[in-house]
């Protein structure tokens, strides 16, 4: 019975075959475009700034200069509450006085600052909330029309507190417990720190 569903579905997935070969066909350029439009306006435009971050078991003197999250650019107004509030909870664990797993005035002591770091794998927060509304979406690869649960979503690098005293483990519980406090149901996951050489 499953295949001949598929069967009845074989003329929409030739149409869906062809939107997918023509957005392939696109420069770069145009599938940014279409990823753009494909957000409806949704995407916020968020904060960075400079942040000093000291690696999981460096030495107490050297430190790489990121960018990393801030508050929103945009008005408040221009951005949903759940948003806002997301940023906001992530931008205080991280860089708040409580636990400072980046900083963003240059270390005292920081004898050897490594700037605009790139292609380093520093320990990333990611934190999700959900919206609780559904809205209707439409691939931007076939052109399917689909249900998305609306959700927002930030991420931020993060090191050792100053003094570079605690371990990896040690920091995650404090952010979580931070975030979890401003944000009870939100998801959070961490990304633990790799290549920093």
């Amino acid at each position: 019975m499953a295949r001949l569903k598929h069967l009845d579905r074989i003329e929409q997935y030739k149409l869906e075959k062809i939107a997918l070969d023509a957005y392939n066909a696109k420069s770069q350029a145009e599938k940014a475009v279409a990823w753009k439009a494909s957000l409806n306006g949704k995407k916020t435009n968020r904060g960075t700034q400079i942040g000093y971050i000291q690696p999981f078991g460096a030495k107490s003197n050297f430190w790489f200069e990121a960018n990393v999250l801030a508050l929103p650019t945009d008005a408040p107004t221009a951005l949903e509450e759940s948003e806002t509030a997301l940023i906001n909870a992530v931008v205080t664990a991280v860089i708040g006085a409580a636990t400072k797993p980046v900083i963003t005035t240059r270390p005292v002591g920081a004898t050897d600052v490594v700037k605009k770091a790139k292609k380093i794998h520093f320990a990333k927060v990611v934190v999700t909330v959900t919206k609780g509304t559904i809205k209707d979406a439409t691939s931007r690869f076939t052109g399917r029309k689909y249900s998305l649960p609306e959700t927002a979503s930030v991420s931020c690098p993060f090191g050792a507190i100053t003094g570079g005293s605690d371990t990896e483990p040690a920091v995650r519980i404090g952010l979580l417990t931070a975030i979890l406090v401003a944000l009870p149901d939100a998801k959070v996951r961490f990304i633990p720190q790799g290549f920093v050489g």
